[in-house]
Protein backbone atom coordinates (compact mmCIF):
# COMPACT_ATOMS: atom_id res chain seq x y z
CA UNK A 1 0.00 0.00 0.00
CA UNK A 2 1.76 3.41 -0.97
CA UNK A 3 2.16 6.09 1.50
CA UNK A 4 1.94 9.64 1.86
CA UNK A 5 2.17 12.10 4.51
CA UNK A 6 -0.92 14.07 5.52
CA UNK A 7 -1.53 17.26 7.74
CA UNK A 8 -4.37 17.40 10.12
CA UNK A 9 -5.05 20.41 11.67
CA UNK A 10 -6.89 20.59 15.61
CA UNK A 11 -8.12 23.28 17.72
CA UNK A 12 -9.35 21.91 21.08
CA UNK A 13 -12.55 22.67 22.39
CA UNK A 14 -13.16 21.65 25.39
CA UNK A 15 -12.06 23.10 28.91
CA UNK A 16 -11.74 26.59 29.58
CA UNK A 17 -7.46 27.08 29.09
CA UNK A 18 -6.12 27.64 25.61
CA UNK A 19 -2.09 29.05 25.29
CA UNK A 20 -1.70 31.87 24.01
CA UNK A 21 0.67 32.49 20.52
CA UNK A 22 4.49 32.06 21.24
CA UNK A 23 7.57 31.06 19.84
CA UNK A 24 10.52 29.78 21.63
CA UNK A 25 8.28 27.20 23.55
CA UNK A 26 9.11 23.09 24.42
CA UNK A 27 6.84 20.72 23.74
CA UNK A 28 6.84 17.67 25.57
CA UNK A 29 5.36 14.37 25.31
CA UNK A 30 4.72 11.98 27.87
CA UNK A 31 3.56 8.50 26.93
CA UNK A 32 2.41 7.56 30.32
CA UNK A 33 -0.39 10.30 31.02
CA UNK A 34 -0.78 10.86 27.42
CA UNK A 35 -0.30 14.16 27.01
CA UNK A 36 1.60 16.92 25.86
CA UNK A 37 3.57 19.66 28.06
CA UNK A 38 4.09 22.86 26.93
CA UNK A 39 6.21 25.26 29.23
CA UNK A 40 7.94 28.70 28.41
CA UNK A 41 8.34 30.70 24.94
CA UNK A 42 7.66 34.73 24.14
CA UNK A 43 5.02 36.88 23.21
CA UNK A 44 4.40 39.80 24.60
CA UNK A 45 6.46 38.96 27.41
CA UNK A 46 8.71 35.59 28.51
CA UNK A 47 6.46 32.49 30.07
CA UNK A 48 7.45 30.25 32.38
CA UNK A 49 3.70 28.58 33.08
CA UNK A 50 3.23 24.48 32.91
CA UNK A 51 0.14 23.82 30.87
CA UNK A 52 -0.79 20.10 29.75
CA UNK A 53 -2.70 19.15 26.71
CA UNK A 54 -4.50 15.44 27.66
CA UNK A 55 -4.66 13.91 24.17
CA UNK A 56 -7.90 11.65 24.80
CA UNK A 57 -10.01 14.44 26.47
CA UNK A 58 -8.88 16.78 24.04
CA UNK A 59 -8.24 19.76 26.15
CA UNK A 60 -5.74 21.72 27.66
CA UNK A 61 -5.14 22.82 31.21
CA UNK A 62 -2.53 25.22 33.12
CA UNK A 63 -1.16 22.87 35.85
CA UNK A 64 -0.31 24.52 39.20
CA UNK A 65 3.48 23.54 40.58
CA UNK A 66 5.35 23.99 43.90
CA UNK A 67 8.21 24.64 44.54
CA UNK A 68 11.36 26.45 43.01
CA UNK A 69 9.57 27.39 39.45
CA UNK A 70 11.87 28.32 36.60
CA UNK A 71 12.44 32.58 35.96
CA UNK A 72 10.67 33.37 32.55
CA UNK A 73 12.43 32.24 29.49
CA UNK A 74 12.39 31.38 25.63
CA UNK A 75 14.51 29.18 23.16
CA UNK A 76 15.68 26.41 25.71
CA UNK A 77 15.01 22.88 25.55
CA UNK A 78 13.77 19.79 27.77
CA UNK A 79 12.93 15.99 27.56
CA UNK A 80 10.87 13.23 29.55
CA UNK A 81 12.71 10.58 31.84
CA UNK A 82 9.64 7.38 32.39
CA UNK A 83 11.80 6.05 34.73
CA UNK A 84 11.88 9.07 36.99
CA UNK A 85 8.60 10.48 35.79
CA UNK A 86 10.25 13.69 35.58
CA UNK A 87 10.50 16.46 33.01
CA UNK A 88 14.01 18.27 32.56
CA UNK A 89 14.43 21.75 31.16
CA UNK A 90 18.04 23.37 30.51
CA UNK A 91 19.26 26.62 29.37
CA UNK A 92 16.86 29.07 27.15
CA UNK A 93 16.90 32.89 27.08
CA UNK A 94 15.88 34.53 29.85
CA UNK A 95 14.40 38.45 30.21
CA UNK A 96 16.87 41.25 28.49
CA UNK A 97 18.19 38.66 26.11
CA UNK A 98 20.39 37.35 29.07
CA UNK A 99 21.35 33.44 28.34
CA UNK A 100 20.53 30.61 30.90
CA UNK A 101 22.56 27.54 31.91
CA UNK A 102 20.36 26.31 34.58
CA UNK A 103 19.40 22.58 34.94
CA UNK A 104 15.25 22.24 36.22
CA UNK A 105 13.48 18.91 36.64
CA UNK A 106 9.82 18.57 37.19
CA UNK A 107 8.15 15.63 38.70
CA UNK A 108 4.90 14.69 37.33
CA UNK A 109 4.12 12.98 41.01
CA UNK A 110 3.61 15.94 42.89
CA UNK A 111 4.79 19.19 40.28
CA UNK A 112 7.20 20.10 42.72
CA UNK A 113 10.31 22.07 40.68
CA UNK A 114 13.80 21.13 41.98
CA UNK A 115 16.92 22.90 40.77
CA UNK A 116 20.08 20.97 39.40
CA UNK A 117 23.06 21.22 40.80
CA UNK A 118 26.28 20.62 38.99
CA UNK A 119 29.91 21.21 39.80
CA UNK A 120 30.24 21.88 36.32
CA UNK A 121 27.71 22.89 33.93
CA UNK A 122 27.91 24.74 30.19
CA UNK A 123 28.30 28.10 29.41
CA UNK A 124 25.20 30.08 29.22
CA UNK A 125 23.03 29.32 26.17
CA UNK A 126 19.59 28.92 24.24
CA UNK A 127 18.79 28.31 20.33
CA UNK A 128 21.27 25.10 21.23
CA UNK A 129 19.95 21.07 20.74
CA UNK A 130 19.58 18.07 22.91
CA UNK A 131 19.44 14.57 21.70
CA UNK A 132 18.89 11.12 23.36
CA UNK A 133 21.73 9.05 24.12
CA UNK A 134 21.46 5.20 25.38
CA UNK A 135 20.88 4.97 28.77
CA UNK A 136 20.36 8.10 30.93
CA UNK A 137 22.49 10.54 28.85
CA UNK A 138 21.81 13.42 26.75
CA UNK A 139 24.28 15.05 23.91
CA UNK A 140 23.71 18.95 23.80
CA UNK A 141 25.36 20.94 20.89
CA UNK A 142 25.87 24.23 19.64
CA UNK A 143 23.37 27.68 20.86
CA UNK A 144 23.82 31.05 21.45
CA UNK A 145 24.94 33.15 24.25
CA UNK A 146 24.08 36.97 25.19
CA UNK A 147 24.92 39.25 25.65
CA UNK A 148 28.59 38.18 25.25
CA UNK A 149 26.93 37.74 21.31
CA UNK A 150 28.86 34.39 20.98
CA UNK A 151 27.98 31.14 19.16
CA UNK A 152 29.00 27.20 19.95
CA UNK A 153 30.19 24.34 18.17
CA UNK A 154 30.76 22.40 21.46
CA UNK A 155 29.63 18.60 22.43
CA UNK A 156 28.32 18.60 26.10
CA UNK A 157 27.30 15.37 27.86
CA UNK A 158 24.88 15.30 30.86
CA UNK A 159 24.17 12.30 32.49
CA UNK A 160 21.70 12.28 34.81
CA UNK A 161 21.53 8.44 36.26
CA UNK A 162 22.71 9.53 39.44
CA UNK A 163 20.88 12.15 40.55
CA UNK A 164 19.48 12.12 44.54
CA UNK A 165 16.04 13.29 44.63
CA UNK A 166 15.90 15.00 48.45
CA UNK A 167 13.56 17.27 49.74
CA UNK A 168 16.48 20.01 49.04
CA UNK A 169 15.45 22.94 46.30
CA UNK A 170 18.56 21.64 44.95
CA UNK A 171 19.39 18.37 44.17
CA UNK A 172 23.07 16.84 43.38
CA UNK A 173 24.06 13.90 41.39
CA UNK A 174 23.68 15.30 37.91
CA UNK A 175 27.08 15.61 35.95
CA UNK A 176 27.91 17.14 32.53
CA UNK A 177 31.15 17.17 30.68
CA UNK A 178 32.58 18.25 27.40
CA UNK A 179 34.14 16.50 24.98
CA UNK A 180 36.76 17.17 22.96
CA UNK A 181 36.22 16.27 19.44
CA UNK A 182 38.71 15.92 16.38
CA UNK A 183 37.75 15.95 12.62
CA UNK A 184 36.11 18.84 10.06
CA UNK A 185 34.18 20.70 12.65
CA UNK A 186 30.70 22.30 12.13
CA UNK A 187 30.97 26.19 12.47
CA UNK A 188 29.41 27.51 15.21
CA UNK A 189 26.07 27.68 14.90
CA UNK A 190 22.24 28.48 16.70
CA UNK A 191 18.45 27.11 15.84
CA UNK A 192 20.23 24.22 14.05
CA UNK A 193 18.73 20.63 13.94
CA UNK A 194 20.10 17.42 15.38
CA UNK A 195 19.04 13.80 15.91
CA UNK A 196 20.76 10.78 17.01
CA UNK A 197 20.77 7.84 14.76
CA UNK A 198 22.71 4.77 15.34
CA UNK A 199 25.30 6.24 17.63
CA UNK A 200 25.70 8.94 15.35
CA UNK A 201 24.88 12.73 15.81
CA UNK A 202 23.10 14.23 12.50
CA UNK A 203 23.79 17.90 12.46
CA UNK A 204 21.92 20.31 9.45
CA UNK A 205 21.44 24.12 8.95
CA UNK A 206 21.22 26.87 11.35
CA UNK A 207 22.09 30.63 11.98
CA UNK A 208 25.95 30.31 11.31
CA UNK A 209 28.94 32.01 9.71
CA UNK A 210 28.56 30.22 6.04
CA UNK A 211 25.04 29.78 5.73
CA UNK A 212 25.33 26.16 3.83
CA UNK A 213 23.09 23.39 3.11
CA UNK A 214 26.43 20.90 4.78
CA UNK A 215 25.40 17.49 6.62
CA UNK A 216 27.66 16.89 9.58
CA UNK A 217 27.90 13.69 11.25
CA UNK A 218 29.89 12.95 14.98
CA UNK A 219 30.45 9.56 15.22
CA UNK A 220 29.88 8.56 19.22
CA UNK A 221 32.16 6.29 19.52
CA UNK A 222 35.41 8.48 18.64
CA UNK A 223 33.47 11.77 18.63
CA UNK A 224 35.18 12.32 15.00
CA UNK A 225 33.50 14.97 13.20
CA UNK A 226 33.03 14.00 9.36
CA UNK A 227 30.97 15.77 6.47
CA UNK A 228 28.47 14.19 4.52
CA UNK A 229 27.90 13.80 0.41
CA UNK A 230 24.40 14.25 0.55
CA UNK A 231 22.39 12.94 -2.39
CA UNK A 232 18.84 14.22 -3.67
CA UNK A 233 18.04 17.93 -3.46
CA UNK A 234 18.59 19.32 -0.49
CA UNK A 235 16.81 21.99 1.56
CA UNK A 236 17.91 25.41 1.26
CA UNK A 237 19.65 27.41 4.28
CA UNK A 238 17.57 27.57 6.60
CA UNK A 239 17.22 28.04 10.31
CA UNK A 240 14.75 28.05 13.73
CA UNK A 241 12.76 25.07 11.86
CA UNK A 242 11.37 21.53 13.59
CA UNK A 243 13.66 18.43 13.32
CA UNK A 244 11.77 15.06 13.76
CA UNK A 245 13.47 11.30 13.79
CA UNK A 246 11.29 8.79 12.51
CA UNK A 247 12.90 5.39 12.19
CA UNK A 248 15.19 6.11 9.66
CA UNK A 249 14.11 9.28 8.27
CA UNK A 250 14.69 13.12 9.53
CA UNK A 251 12.34 14.92 8.76
CA UNK A 252 12.44 19.03 8.98
CA UNK A 253 9.62 21.57 8.62
CA UNK A 254 9.70 25.23 8.36
CA UNK A 255 12.16 27.38 9.74
CA UNK A 256 13.57 30.60 7.87
CA UNK A 257 15.92 31.34 5.17
CA UNK A 258 18.50 33.74 6.28
CA UNK A 259 20.25 34.37 3.16
CA UNK A 260 16.34 35.47 1.69
CA UNK A 261 15.19 36.67 4.56
CA UNK A 262 12.19 34.14 3.74
CA UNK A 263 9.72 32.01 6.54
CA UNK A 264 9.20 28.39 5.18
CA UNK A 265 6.37 26.15 5.53
CA UNK A 266 8.09 23.38 3.10
CA UNK A 267 8.53 19.83 4.53
CA UNK A 268 12.07 17.46 3.72
CA UNK A 269 12.93 14.08 4.08
CA UNK A 270 16.15 12.71 5.16
CA UNK A 271 16.86 9.21 4.33
CA UNK A 272 19.99 8.37 7.09
CA UNK A 273 20.66 4.87 5.31
CA UNK A 274 21.74 6.34 1.83
CA UNK A 275 21.67 10.43 2.79
CA UNK A 276 19.52 10.79 0.05
CA UNK A 277 17.25 14.41 0.51
CA UNK A 278 13.32 14.64 -0.91
CA UNK A 279 10.47 16.53 -0.73
CA UNK A 280 7.54 14.13 -0.19
CA UNK A 281 4.19 14.95 -1.21
CA UNK A 282 1.99 15.84 1.45
CA UNK A 283 -1.82 16.21 2.14
CA UNK A 284 -4.41 18.33 3.59
CA UNK A 285 -4.09 21.98 5.46
CA UNK A 286 -0.42 22.58 5.46
CA UNK A 287 0.69 25.20 8.36
CA UNK A 288 1.51 28.67 7.65
CA UNK A 289 5.26 30.00 7.11
CA UNK A 290 6.57 29.94 10.23
CA UNK A 291 9.64 29.82 12.31
CA UNK A 292 10.67 28.68 15.84
CA UNK A 293 7.98 27.14 16.71
CA UNK A 294 7.42 24.24 18.81
CA UNK A 295 7.15 20.24 18.04
CA UNK A 296 7.23 17.10 19.75
CA UNK A 297 6.55 13.41 18.58
CA UNK A 298 3.64 11.53 19.41
CA UNK A 299 5.10 7.93 18.42
CA UNK A 300 5.30 8.30 14.57
CA UNK A 301 2.93 11.22 14.45
CA UNK A 302 5.07 14.96 14.34
CA UNK A 303 2.98 17.43 16.53
CA UNK A 304 3.78 21.10 15.51
CA UNK A 305 1.91 24.32 17.16
CA UNK A 306 3.15 28.23 17.21
CA UNK A 307 6.20 29.99 16.50
CA UNK A 308 6.15 33.36 14.18
CA UNK A 309 5.87 35.15 10.71
CA UNK A 310 5.31 38.58 10.52
CA UNK A 311 3.33 38.13 13.35
CA UNK A 312 2.77 35.37 16.51
CA UNK A 313 1.01 32.41 14.30
CA UNK A 314 -2.09 30.73 16.21
CA UNK A 315 -1.26 27.72 18.50
CA UNK A 316 -4.13 25.74 16.45
CA UNK A 317 -2.15 22.14 16.93
CA UNK A 318 -1.10 20.36 13.22
CA UNK A 319 -0.32 16.85 13.52
CA UNK A 320 1.90 14.68 10.51
CA UNK A 321 1.55 11.66 9.83
CA UNK A 322 2.27 8.44 7.05
CA UNK A 323 -1.66 7.55 5.43
CA UNK A 324 -2.94 5.91 2.93
CA UNK A 325 -3.84 6.92 -0.21
CA UNK A 326 -7.70 6.66 -0.72
CA UNK A 327 -8.68 3.22 -1.79
CA UNK A 328 -11.63 4.23 -3.69
CA UNK A 329 -9.86 6.66 -5.96
CA UNK A 330 -9.55 5.35 -9.87
CA UNK A 331 -6.69 3.59 -10.60
CA UNK A 332 -5.10 2.83 -13.84
CA UNK A 333 -3.96 -0.71 -14.38
CA UNK A 334 -0.43 -0.39 -15.61
CA UNK A 335 1.21 -3.14 -18.08
CA UNK A 336 3.72 -5.81 -16.82
CA UNK A 337 7.40 -4.81 -17.77
CA UNK A 338 9.07 -7.07 -20.58
CA UNK A 339 11.91 -9.13 -19.54
CA UNK A 340 14.16 -6.26 -21.71
CA UNK A 341 12.14 -3.69 -19.84
CA UNK A 342 13.32 -5.40 -16.14
CA UNK A 343 16.68 -6.36 -17.53
CA UNK A 344 17.04 -2.19 -18.57
CA UNK A 345 15.26 -1.18 -14.79
CA UNK A 346 17.94 -3.84 -13.48
CA UNK A 347 21.24 -2.45 -15.31
CA UNK A 348 19.97 0.98 -14.26
CA UNK A 349 19.49 0.32 -11.06
CA UNK A 350 23.08 -1.41 -10.80
CA UNK A 351 24.35 1.52 -12.24
CA UNK A 352 22.41 3.85 -9.58
CA UNK A 353 24.05 1.96 -7.02
CA UNK A 354 27.24 1.68 -8.38
CA UNK A 355 27.35 5.52 -8.72
CA UNK A 356 26.31 5.50 -5.02
CA UNK A 357 28.98 3.32 -3.63
CA UNK A 358 31.48 5.27 -6.29
CA UNK A 359 30.18 9.14 -4.49
CA UNK A 360 30.75 7.00 -1.21
CA UNK A 361 33.92 6.24 -2.05
CA UNK A 362 34.56 9.47 -3.86
CA UNK A 363 33.45 11.00 -0.20
CA UNK A 364 35.75 8.81 1.82
CA UNK A 365 38.75 10.11 -0.45
CA UNK A 366 38.03 13.45 -0.47
CA UNK A 367 37.39 13.16 3.42
CA UNK A 368 40.97 11.81 3.27
CA UNK A 369 42.04 14.39 1.73
CA UNK A 370 40.30 17.07 3.97
CA UNK A 371 41.67 15.53 6.83
CA UNK A 372 45.56 15.71 5.49
CA UNK A 373 45.08 19.21 4.30
CA UNK A 374 43.61 20.60 7.64
CA UNK A 375 46.34 18.18 9.23
CA UNK A 376 49.05 19.99 7.06
CA UNK A 377 47.02 23.21 8.00
CA UNK A 378 47.35 22.56 11.61
CA UNK A 379 50.94 21.47 11.24
CA UNK A 380 52.09 25.13 9.17
CA UNK A 381 50.35 26.27 12.01
CA UNK A 382 52.12 24.91 14.35
CA UNK A 383 55.31 25.85 12.77
CA UNK A 384 54.43 29.60 12.06
CA UNK A 385 53.12 30.01 16.29
CA UNK A 386 56.58 28.41 16.98
CA UNK A 387 58.58 30.75 14.24
CA UNK A 388 56.51 33.77 16.06
CA UNK A 389 57.55 32.34 19.52
CA UNK A 390 60.76 31.97 18.42
CA UNK A 391 60.84 35.82 16.81
CA UNK A 392 59.69 36.70 19.90
CA UNK A 393 62.06 35.11 22.08
CA UNK A 394 64.84 36.13 20.11
CA UNK A 395 63.21 40.24 20.51
CA UNK A 396 63.40 39.76 23.95
CA UNK A 397 66.97 38.31 23.94
CA UNK A 398 68.40 41.21 21.73
CA UNK A 399 66.50 43.51 24.10
CA UNK A 400 68.38 42.11 27.24
CA UNK A 401 71.29 41.63 25.58
CA UNK A 402 71.18 45.66 23.71
CA UNK A 403 69.70 46.20 27.99
CA UNK A 404 73.27 44.55 29.09
CA UNK A 405 75.40 46.55 26.42
CA UNK A 406 74.05 49.53 27.49
CA UNK A 407 75.21 48.91 31.07
CA UNK A 408 78.01 47.92 30.45
CA UNK A 409 78.81 50.29 28.19
CA UNK A 410 78.26 53.11 30.96
CA UNK A 411 79.71 50.73 33.61
CA UNK A 412 82.78 50.94 30.98
CA UNK A 413 82.42 55.05 30.91
CA UNK A 414 82.59 54.64 34.44
CA UNK A 415 85.89 52.38 34.17
CA UNK A 416 87.05 54.98 31.91
CA UNK A 417 86.42 57.61 33.58
CA UNK A 418 87.63 56.39 36.79
CA UNK A 419 90.77 54.94 35.00
CA UNK A 420 91.47 58.62 33.80
CA UNK A 421 90.97 59.90 36.97
CA UNK A 422 93.32 57.06 38.85
CA UNK A 423 95.74 58.60 35.63
CA UNK A 424 95.57 62.13 37.11
CA UNK A 425 96.16 61.25 40.56
CA UNK A 426 99.16 59.17 39.40
CA UNK A 427 100.58 61.92 37.63
CA UNK A 428 99.85 63.91 40.70
CA UNK A 429 101.33 61.29 42.72
CA UNK A 430 104.55 61.14 39.82
CA UNK A 431 104.73 64.62 40.11
CA UNK A 432 104.70 65.08 43.97
CA UNK A 433 106.94 61.72 43.82
CA UNK A 434 109.61 64.03 41.86
CA UNK A 435 109.08 66.70 44.43
CA UNK A 436 109.96 64.23 47.16
CA UNK A 437 112.58 62.72 44.91
CA UNK A 438 114.02 66.36 44.51
CA UNK A 439 113.73 66.90 48.46
CA UNK A 440 115.61 63.82 49.33
CA UNK A 441 118.19 64.33 46.70
CA UNK A 442 118.88 68.21 48.72
CA UNK A 443 118.55 66.43 51.94
CA UNK A 444 121.15 63.66 51.15
CA UNK A 445 123.33 66.43 49.40
CA UNK A 446 122.72 68.32 53.12
CA UNK A 447 123.98 65.86 54.55
CA UNK A 448 127.00 64.78 52.70
CA UNK A 449 128.15 68.31 52.44
CA UNK A 450 128.01 68.08 56.70
CA UNK A 451 130.24 65.13 56.76
CA UNK A 452 133.42 67.10 56.00
CA UNK A 453 132.12 69.34 59.14
CA UNK A 454 131.65 66.54 61.20
CA UNK A 455 134.93 65.05 59.76
CA UNK A 456 136.82 67.97 60.66
CA UNK A 457 135.33 68.85 63.57
CA UNK A 458 136.16 64.94 64.83
CA UNK A 459 139.77 65.46 63.61
CA UNK A 460 139.92 68.90 65.94
CA UNK A 461 138.87 67.42 68.89
CA UNK A 462 140.92 64.51 68.53
CA UNK A 463 143.81 66.75 68.51
CA UNK A 464 142.48 68.48 72.10
CA UNK A 465 142.14 64.86 73.36
CA UNK A 466 145.98 64.50 72.73
CA UNK A 467 146.58 67.62 74.83
CA UNK A 468 149.30 66.08 77.46
CA UNK A 469 148.86 68.23 81.08
CA UNK A 470 147.22 68.77 84.39
CA UNK A 471 146.43 71.66 83.92
CA UNK A 472 142.67 72.11 85.34
CA UNK A 473 141.53 74.13 82.56
CA UNK A 474 143.33 71.45 80.14
CA UNK A 475 142.01 68.59 81.81
CA UNK A 476 138.31 70.04 81.63
CA UNK A 477 139.25 70.86 77.95
CA UNK A 478 139.97 67.31 77.03
CA UNK A 479 136.43 65.88 79.14
CA UNK A 480 134.66 68.28 76.54
CA UNK A 481 136.63 67.26 73.66
CA UNK A 482 135.72 63.44 74.52
CA UNK A 483 132.12 64.79 75.00
CA UNK A 484 131.83 66.08 71.76
CA UNK A 485 134.04 63.10 69.84
CA UNK A 486 131.27 61.14 71.42
CA UNK A 487 128.21 63.14 69.67
CA UNK A 488 130.26 63.58 66.71
CA UNK A 489 130.04 60.06 66.41
CA UNK A 490 126.61 59.55 66.88
CA UNK A 491 126.10 62.37 64.34
CA UNK A 492 128.14 60.02 61.57
CA UNK A 493 125.86 56.69 62.74
CA UNK A 494 122.71 58.95 62.46
CA UNK A 495 123.81 60.59 58.65
CA UNK A 496 124.23 57.18 57.45
CA UNK A 497 121.10 55.66 58.68
CA UNK A 498 119.47 58.84 57.15
CA UNK A 499 121.06 57.97 53.81
CA UNK A 500 119.91 54.68 53.63
CA UNK A 501 116.15 55.55 54.83
CA UNK A 502 115.93 58.29 51.71
CA UNK A 503 117.25 55.52 49.52
CA UNK A 504 114.99 52.74 50.73
CA UNK A 505 112.24 55.50 50.17
CA UNK A 506 113.16 56.45 47.15
CA UNK A 507 113.36 52.74 46.00
CA UNK A 508 109.72 51.66 47.04
CA UNK A 509 108.07 54.85 45.42
CA UNK A 510 109.41 54.38 42.18
CA UNK A 511 108.62 50.43 42.36
CA UNK A 512 105.18 51.58 43.42
CA UNK A 513 104.88 54.05 40.73
CA UNK A 514 105.83 51.77 37.80
CA UNK A 515 103.49 48.71 38.86
CA UNK A 516 100.33 51.05 39.02
CA UNK A 517 101.07 52.14 35.78
CA UNK A 518 101.40 48.81 34.48
CA UNK A 519 97.83 47.73 36.05
CA UNK A 520 95.99 50.97 34.66
CA UNK A 521 97.20 49.98 31.18
CA UNK A 522 95.97 46.89 31.51
CA UNK A 523 93.02 47.40 32.99
CA UNK A 524 92.58 49.82 29.90
CA UNK A 525 92.91 47.03 27.71
CA UNK A 526 90.49 44.59 29.61
CA UNK A 527 87.81 47.68 28.68
CA UNK A 528 88.49 47.86 25.29
CA UNK A 529 88.49 44.44 24.91
CA UNK A 530 84.57 43.97 26.67
CA UNK A 531 83.39 46.88 24.04
CA UNK A 532 84.60 44.73 21.36
CA UNK A 533 83.35 41.22 22.80
CA UNK A 534 79.42 43.14 23.11
CA UNK A 535 79.56 44.65 20.02
CA UNK A 536 80.47 41.07 18.26
CA UNK A 537 77.71 39.81 20.17
CA UNK A 538 75.10 42.50 19.59
CA UNK A 539 75.92 42.24 15.69
CA UNK A 540 75.70 38.28 15.85
CA UNK A 541 72.59 38.90 17.39
CA UNK A 542 70.74 40.88 14.92
CA UNK A 543 72.12 39.04 11.74
CA UNK A 544 70.92 35.88 13.49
Amino acid sequence: MNQQFKWLKQRPTKGLAFPTSREGATLTYIPKYQSVVLFGGICNGRLNEIMIFDIQKDEWKVQQTQGRQPSPRCYHSGFYDENQNVIYYYGGQADKGRSLTDFYCLSFQNFVWKRLFLLESPPNRHNHTMCDLPGMEKIIFGGACLPEDLMYNDVWIFNYSAIQFTNQQEIPGAVATKKNCKGEHPTPRQGHGAVVYQNNMFVFGGKCSDETTQLYKLSLDNYQWKRILHLGKAPGTRAFFSTSLIKDNVIIFGGIDNVANKVLNETYLLNLTDYHWSSPFTAGPIPSPRYSHCSCQIEDIILIMGGIEQTYCSMDMYFLSQGSINSNAEWEQLKEPTELEKQTNDAANQIIMEGKMYLNQIEEAMMKERQKITDLQKEVQNLQEEADNLDIHIKKQTAIVMSEHQKAQQNNKNKEIAIETIFLMIKQEQTLTKQLNYKCQQLEECIQNSYPLLHTLDQFYQSIRQIQGSDPADLKVKKMADQFANDIQKAKEAQVESLSNIYSIYQKFTALSNRNEVELNQWRDNVKDMNNDFEQLIFETEHD
